[in-house]
């Protein structure tokens, strides 16, 4: 019968259990490495999604309308992550130009500043509870310091708060030079008028050129096709407005909006086209004003967030229905 050997160890126990605690050292190095290289990765495509909606937001259309619901489903970090982007339209020629450049920005803030609402709630009923908090803030951050509850440019839309100064300078001297003939200086008025729309997002000239007339007022409750088309079947040519050639956006009690060089074109009347259109875009500014309040206090109320009226000692706001 064969006498049993020893255990023979390859190295002394003390060394065995140093190399074992070396090679699980090494087991959870490379585990903390494959975690920190998959978060890496999620970041880097949470940015380029984010780069993507963004895009989608501010170029808006009926197509980007699609794709924006798309990505918000598969991809609901993006909404609340910072990007860079621009607002881009085709030229006569086919190529593409940009129209205006936005800076550093999420595409929740981005929508909320174009007054685009019907996405606002529809990012937000993506956000998850614990990103919540984040999303408010976010919103909370376009209102200007030292605004007023009434203040209808309490928040900083883009291009809005430019449009009565624009409008303004346009219709006080308009009668005089129309007097006088004074065609020349009534067309700088009214190109740089042109430059204010240019100014506008996609959003909101495609609210403009929705085929509702802006008398009697619009109540702007029903979201818009996502083109902008003009009176008479053609899309916009945003390159045609401003100093250049001196032609002007406008609408007034017509089902559709239009441009005419400006003191060419029947300019009394262009005037008082204009003079509706300035009540009805400042009316447009106070409802997107309420909206955002509402959305605000909405997102409060759902996160279980305490107004700071309530905090102060002030009555809570009442919920929305």
């Amino acid at each position: 019968m064969a006498t049993p050997q020893p255990l023979m160890l390859s190295k002394p126990p003390k060394a065995l259990m140093e190399s074992y605690i070396s090679d699980l050292s090494d087991a959870r190095s490379l585990s903390s490495l494959s975690l920190s290289c998959r978060a890496h990765r999620d970041l880097y495509r949470n940015k380029l999604k984010a780069k993507e909606l963004l895009h989608y937001v501010l170029n808006s259309s009926e197509v980007n309308k699609k794709r924006i619901l798309k990505l918000i489903a598969a991809y609901p970090s993006a909404i609340l992550t910072l990007a860079t982007g621009r607002e881009v339209y085709r030229t006569k020629e086919w190529s593409i130009a940009c129209k205006n450049k936005r800076g550093l920005t999420t595409p929740l803030k981005a929508a909320a500043q174009c007054g685009d609402m019907p996405f606002v709630k529809r990012m937000l009923a993506r956000v998850s509870a614990h990103q919540m908090p984040t999303a408010i803030l976010q919103l909370q951050s376009l209102k200007k310091a030292g605004a007023t509850p009434k203040d209808p440019h309490s928040y900083t839309f883009w291009g809005l708060p430019e449009l009565p100064s624009a409008y303004k300078a346009y219709l006080g001297p308009a009668p005089a030079l129309i007097a006088t003939e004074q065609w020349d200086e009534l067309e700088v008025l009214g190109g740089r008028l042109g430059e204010a729309y240019k100014n506008l997002p996609w959003f909101l000239l495609q609210v403009f050129c929705r085929p509702v007339p802006h008398e009697p007022l619009p109540d702007f409750t029903v979201e818009p096709e996502r083109v902008c088309r003009l009176f008479n079947g053609s899309d916009l040519d945003i390159s045609s407005l401003g100093d250049v050639f001196c032609v002007v956006l406008h609408k007034g009690a017509r089902a559709g909006s239009s441009w005419h060089r400006c003191g060419y074109y029947a300019p009394s009347r262009l005037g008082f086209w204009l003079l509706l259109d300035s009540l009805a875009m400042d009316s447009l500014c106070k409802v997107l004003t309420s909206d955002l309040d509402k959305i605000i206090q909405s997102a409060e109320l759902s996160a279980g967030v305490i107004p700071a009226a309530a905090e102060a000692g002030s009555p809570a706001r009442p919920a929305l229905s």
